[in-house]
């Protein structure tokens, strides 16, 4: 039996830097989908609130809980970031950083920020999740094995219809069955830091069948194409290359694997929280 990971210095970055797509245009004041309104709270308040929830269900089982938080994004989100913690009261200290270039550059950022809360395991939050609550959190890192040194939920085909029915959503076909993964990473610091210009290429390579062939090998590829890739190969290859203990979490709540992309998502989401 794997035992659980114990989480009791968790630093969270929060992914601020999407833009809206030309379908999401006039849905948001700003540019920034973070900043989309859902029942009268912006994403960003939604994903900061199941934070805040986490972190008291946290320092209920250790004697600390999230150190501290970082929304890394343009100057707009700075503005949400004040006006929430004066909604939620977090127990932790959030601040902003400006954005780079890439949701990397960004992820890079925001653990610099982070720097001087000491050193930590690292939960990055993409905020455009309408439905992310602090239980959905909590299970993620509940399944996480403790050696695990870079984690990502993984979400059946079964379980997100079943949640969403109707949703618009995209799946990958592999041995096991059809997947997508959710929009959260957990990641041990030293991970990141020694694989930050790795995770760089591969972001960059996500939709260049030849470049990302390269990165995996022609094998990771040609099983894909053939039906005979597994989670187990994809986990064993990752690790491999970033030199640790990687691990796909299945089984996670569908609501970490909705996010938003274009405005048949955000009608769908706003319908289904409406209710």
């Amino acid at each position: 039996m794997v035992e659980a990971m114990t989480t009791s210095n968790l630093r969270v970055i929060f992914t601020c830097g999407g833009k809206l797509t030309k379908s999401l245009e006039g849905r948001s004041p700003e540019d920034a989908k973070v900043l989309i309104e859902i029942e009268g709270r912006s994403l960003l308040h939604s994903a900061i609130e199941a934070c805040t929830g986490l972190a008291e269900s946290i320092s209920k089982e250790f004697s600390a809980g999230i150190a501290a938080a970082v929304a890394v994004g343009p100057r707009a989100v700075g503005r949400e970031v004040r006006r929430v913690i004066d909604a939620c009261d977090p127990p932790f200290p959030i601040h902003f950083a400006g954005d780079g270039a890439t949701v990397l550059d960004n992820i890079g950022i925001g653990a610099s920020e982070l720097d001087h809360y000491g050193t930590g395991d690292l939960l990055i939050v993409s905020p455009d999740l309408p439905f992310i609550t602090a239980d959905a959190l909590s299970d993620f890192l509940e399944k996480i094995p403790d050696d695990a040194g870079l984690a990502m939920p993984v979400v059946t085909r079964e379980a997100f219809n079943a949640r969403f029915p109707g949703a618009p959503n995209r799946f990958n076909r592999l041995v096991e069955g059809f997947f997508t993964l959710g929009s959260i990473a957990f990641l041990k610091e030293d991970v990141l830091r020694k694989n930050l210009i790795l995770f760089q290429d591969a972001h960059n390579a996500r939709k260049n069948p030849a470049k990302l062939a390269g990165m995996l090998g022609p094998g990771v590829i040609l099983k894909y194409i053939f039906g005979r890739l597994s989670i187990h190969d994809i986990e064993d290859r990752v690790g491999l290359i970033s030199d640790t203990i990687v691990h796909a979490v299945v089984g996670c709540d569908p609501a970490l694997a909705y996010d938003i992309d274009n405005e048949k998502n955000l009608d769908y989401a706003e319908k289904m929280l409406a209710q």
